[in-house]
């Protein structure tokens, strides 16, 4: 992976994660009549919740209304550990593309292109 790359995915980790603390703040707020701090909270809880199910899609796919209840809430719990090693991972792969590019050595995938 180059530098490029895992700076990008790095970016992307960030931007759902943030969008999701904003969009679940948002409802939150909303449709618990609630001030806005009470649903900047919330989401800062729920904001693993994309990350809970991406790994959650890995290992089945919800077919059917209770499925995809059980996978939500499976995502809820996942998220919490999902989050913080996906963005320690980003961290991680760009540091090694960064030392990797500093000293010159060339992944498998740029000789590819």
């Amino acid at each position: 992976m180059t530098k490029k790359q895992a700076t990008n995915q790095l970016v992307k980790d960030i931007i759902v994660a943030v969008a999701a603390t904003a969009i679940i703040a948002f409802l939150a707020s909303t449709f618990m009549e609630s001030d806005l701090s009470v649903g900047i909270i919330a989401g800062i809880f729920f904001s693993g919740i994309p990350f809970g199910w991406r790994w959650l899609s890995k290992i089945f796919t919800a077919l059917g209304f209770l499925a995809i209840v059980a996978k939500l809430f499976g995502a809820i719990l996942l998220g919490w550990v999902a989050l913080p090693i996906v963005i320690v991972k980003d961290i991680i792969q760009l540091a090694v593309a960064a030392k990797n590019e500093k000293n010159g050595i060339v992944s498998a995938e740029t000789v590819e292109k």
